[in-house]
C-alpha cells in the first residue's frame, strides 16, 4: 500500500527549565488504514537551541535556561519533523520560559 496522508501530533508548548513532550506521526495508507510510525520514523528539530528530539522516538526535550535559550527571551518555536519512506510531517512548537 502507498501512503496517502502523514501527520504530526502531540505537540505543543514546553515550558522551561525543563520539560519533556511525545509527539506521535502517523500516515494514512491509500486503503484507509492509519499506521502509526512514531518509532519509525526519523526525527529532527530545526532548532536544536529551543529542544532536541530523539531521532527514532519522538519526544521532545525542551533545552535549559543555560545551554539553550539566551537569557531574556521570553520564547522560541522549533520545528519538528518526522520523515518515513521520504514522506515528512512536521509541527511547530513554542519553548517559553517557566
Amino acid at each position: 500500500d502507498g501512503i496517502r496522508d502523514s501527520s504530526v501530533t502531540g505537540v505543543q508548548t514546553c515550558a522551561l527549565p525543563i520539560s519533556t513532550l511525545g509527539a506521535k506521526a502517523y500516515v494514512v495508507k491509500q486503503n484507509g488504514k492509519v499506521e502509526d510510525i512514531t518509532t519509525s520514523a526519523v526525527w529532527t528539530s530545526s532548532n536544536t537551541a529551543a529542544a532536541t528530539v530523539g531521532s527514532s522516538t519522538g519526544v521532545i526535550t525542551a533545552a535549559s535556561l543555560g545551554s539553550g535559550l539566551p537569557r531574556g527571551t521570553g520564547l522560541q518555536n522549533t520545528t519538528i519533523t518526522a520523515t518515513y519512506l521520504g514522506i515528512q510531517g512536521t509541527a511547530t512548537i513554542t519553548v517559553v520560559a517557566a
